[in-house]
């Protein structure tokens, strides 16, 4: 959670971190709390996002007098500021006179891009600007890393109050447009970018989007349905003049979704002035959740409200039975629109059936569609798989232990060289030496396991009487010869193991009869090691020594 507290009359930017129980996390900055004072008059943080390494980057405004900037910080997990990052860890941007960032995103290459807005004279556009990882700016995005966006009216403000970036790489801002603090009236404005902070002119008209729900409307959050489909949150006043929370949905491409609610929006009265939805978030099922503000100063409250949007649809998950295999299903439940409905994976290929089956584990959407043509998407809807199966064999003289360290389901069986026979026991004695197969599968039947061991006699190893298995040079740097006799069939498999018996090589090499073969052992590392080549009759084992 981020934002300001203040030291007097002084705002300073501010973190704190929870558990999960909703106490302070004692292990970030103090006690759960971080407090940042950069030395200007004033501190705000408006945005957060996390970084895949799990940085965490914040965005704000500083003021001194009555000039403001961008502000960006960027924490350390344990919320020590990132002295890579910036100047110290902070980077502060200019646009104009006032500037603010009240939104921020990091893209799946390590760059951030910040969204808020840059006025003169109190009349302001939209702003972003785009930064390396190492805070400096992109200066290939927009003119020198910056882009400013005038919707329509001179004499009006815009500004955005949230972003997304779309799965394509495009940047999608909502917020406010032709706000003006003379007629108090507004409008809502989007905006949709290229990756570059170019204005995508496919998307309303020249790329901007501005529709007024009577005079006094804006945009505080917004998402995107797995269908593209655009769904903000903010106020309205359009119903009696009253303010009051505002859903809408929007198409793809800009315009109302006539198809949802009352030909694209709808409005909730929550009681009290300057009242707004300020946040939107999709719920797998498709449901929609707005958070904000209720009552009138000094009474303020919280208010949270949820929507059935198109349908309701509930599903249940099967997890897939087996590590890696692909018999997971997704089982889909809806109820309203016009029945009968159909379904697809693909928003390709729909089906009657509400059942998918033979799936592996993943994220999954899920297309509907009724009788009378409307259509939602539902996801991601996750089919879980079971743990990975971690299963060692160990190898003491003659005789394999193979010990389930985790996975599967116990009791587990055992099997040795191909046989059908499965054994409780996980001991196998006295084998003979050579290359032996272990099997192992739980209480499911699951495979959770199939290796191979190299067993060989204490002391001087012994090669199979019927073949006549050379190597050279020996030691070698990780190039070999081997020549393996004229009694082996002219196709071989070759596997090679460490000091533990794990198979580190394998290949099916062809031969001549009487000819040597080469082996490039290039990426072992320096020691000893065990070949062993069989055609499936017939075998021999060899020691190694690599040294490069």
């Amino acid at each position: 959670m981020v934002g300001e507290s203040y030291q007097g009359t002084n705002g300073n930017i501010s973190l704190l971190r929870l558990m999960p129980d909703g106490s302070p996390d004692s292990t970030f900055g103090d006690f759960g709390w971080v407090i940042s004072d950069i030395g200007t008059n004033y501190e705000t943080v408006m945005a957060v996002a996390l970084q895949a390494d799990g940085k965490i980057v914040v965005a704000g405004r500083v003021a001194d007098g009555n000039h403001s900037n961008f502000v960006l910080l960027r924490y350390f997990p344990d919320g020590l500021l990132d002295s890579l990052f910036g100047n110290s860890g902070i980077v502060v941007t200019n646009f104009r006179e006032e500037d603010a960032a009240t939104a921020v995103l990091v893209k799946p290459d390590g760059k951030i891009i910040a969204g808020g807005y840059s006025s003169v004279s109190a009349i302001g556009d939209f702003a972003l600007a785009c930064y390396y990882p190492d805070g400096s700016l992109d200066k290939a995005f927009g003119n020198g890393g910056k882009v400013l966006t005038d919707f329509e009216g001179s004499q009006s403000s815009d500004y955005i109050a949230a972003m997304t970036l779309l799965p394509d790489g495009r940047i999608l801002a909502g917020g406010t447009a032709n706000n003006s603090n003379l007629t108090f009236t507004s409008a809502i404005g989007l905006a949709r970018y290229d990756s570059q902070g170019n204005l995508d002119e496919t998307f309303g008209t020249g790329g901007t989007y501005i529709q007024a729900f009577g005079s006094r409307s804006s945009i505080e959050g917004l998402a995107v349905q797995v269908d593209g489909k655009i769904v903000v949150s903010g106020k309205s006043d359009m119903d009696g003049g009253e303010d009051r929370w505002l859903l809408g949905r929007m198409m793809p491409d800009g315009g109302l979704d006539t198809t949802f609610a009352n030909k694209g929006i709808t409005t909730l009265a929550v009681g009290g002035f300057n009242v707004a939805a300020q946040d939107v978030a999709l719920q797998h099922d498709g449901k929609i959740v707005l958070v904000g503000i209720t009552g009138q100063s000094p009474d303020f409250d919280f208010g949270i409200a949820r929507y059935t949007a198109d349908f309701s649809v509930q599903y249940l998950a099967q997890e897939v039975t087996c590590y890696d295999e692909d018999d997971g299903s997704i089982m889909v439940e809806v109820d309203g629109g016009t029945p009968p409905y159909s379904y697809s994976l693909n928003n390709i290929i729909f089906q009657s059936d509400p059942l998918f089956t033979n799936l592996s584990s993943g994220e999954y959407l899920i297309w509907i569609q009724d009788d009378a043509g409307y259509s939602m998407a539902i996801g991601p809807i996750l089919v879980e798989q079971p743990e990975m199966p971690n299963v060692e064999l160990v190898l003491s003289g003659n005789d394999v232990t193979v010990n389930v360290l985790s996975g599967g389901v116990p009791p587990y069986m055992y099997s040795i060289d191909g046989g059908i026979q499965f054994f409780i026991s996980n001991v196998f004695e006295n084998l003979p030496e050579g290359v032996h197969t272990f099997l192992v599968k739980d209480d499911l039947d699951c495979i959770l396991f199939e290796g191979d061991q190299v067993v060989m006699s204490t002391g001087i190893l012994q090669l199979d009487q019927n073949v006549s298995l050379k190597i050279h040079p020996n030691p070698s740097n990780g190039v070999i010869a081997v020549h393996v006799g004229s009694l082996m069939n002219e196709s071989v498999n070759v596997d090679v193991y460490d000091v533990f018996g794990r198979n580190v090589f394998r290949k099916k090499v062809a031969f001549s009869s009487n000819s040597a073969f080469p082996i490039e052992l290039n990426n072992l590392q320096d020691g000893c090691y065990i070949i062993s080549i069989n055609d499936s009759v017939r075998f021999g084992i060899a020691k190694i020594i690599v040294r490069h």
